[in-house]
Formats: C-alpha cells, sequence, structure tokens
C-alpha cells in the first residue's frame, strides 16, 4: 500500500520536475517547464512505495528493495533513505526505445 508524504512542490508526471504552480486555491498545479496542468482536490500529497527507495545519487538513485540495500555508487542504505515516489518509479520503469527497438526496464 503506497505512503502518502506531505510535500511543498509535487513532481510534473509529464516531465519529472518539481516546479509546479498551484492555481486557483491549490485546485490547479500547473508545471512551469513543460506546462503541463492537473484539476486536483488535494494540496501537494505525494504517494510511495515501499517497494522501492532512494539513494542520494542525482541520477538513477531509484532502487528496488528486493534487488539491492546499498547503493553501490553512493554506499547510501535503504534503511537510512526514503521509499520512492510512486510517479518517479512510474517514469523509471517505462520502456526505453533503441533503434525503434522497445527494451523493457526493469
Amino acid at each position: 500500500m503506497p505512503n502518502t508524504l506531505q510535500a511543498e512542490d509535487p513532481i510534473c508526471p509529464s516531465c519529472g520536475q518539481d516546479d509546479i504552480e498551484c492555481l486557483e486555491n491549490c485546485t490547479l498545479h500547473k508545471c512551469v517547464h513543460c506546462n503541463y496542468s492537473e484539476r486536483t482536490d488535494h494540496t501537494h500529497e505525494i504517494e510511495t512505495t515501499p517497494d522501492y527507495w532512494d539513494c542520494e545519487c542525482a541520477d538513477n538513485y531509484i532502487h528496488r528493495k528486493t534487488d539491492t540495500l546499498e547503493c553501490l555508487i553512493c554506499q547510501s542504505s535503504q534503511e537510512e533513505q526514503p521509499d520512492s515516489r510512486t510517479n518517479e518509479v512510474a517514469l523509471h520503469l517505462q520502456p526505453v526505445v533503441i533503434n525503434n527497438n522497445q527494451v523493457e526496464v526493469n
């Protein structure tokens, strides 16, 4: 079951940036980077998943808990790091297209 956290800036589901403007008493979120917008009935709730965790790396920071409990690059430990955001995991798991061939990302 996902966890819900409060945050000042939600992550854009379109581009992954965290510069979201709250408009109309925060019932409308609009991304500053890609102009994606969505109606919302909540104020800045972020869902996390207990199946993944974030390390301290700037890139490739999402790790599956069943795969690794420590990042080999930054040496951070799953026990000391937060669970990953569900929308970031969804972006991370999207298939990649290389030379017109779809490659699944795990």
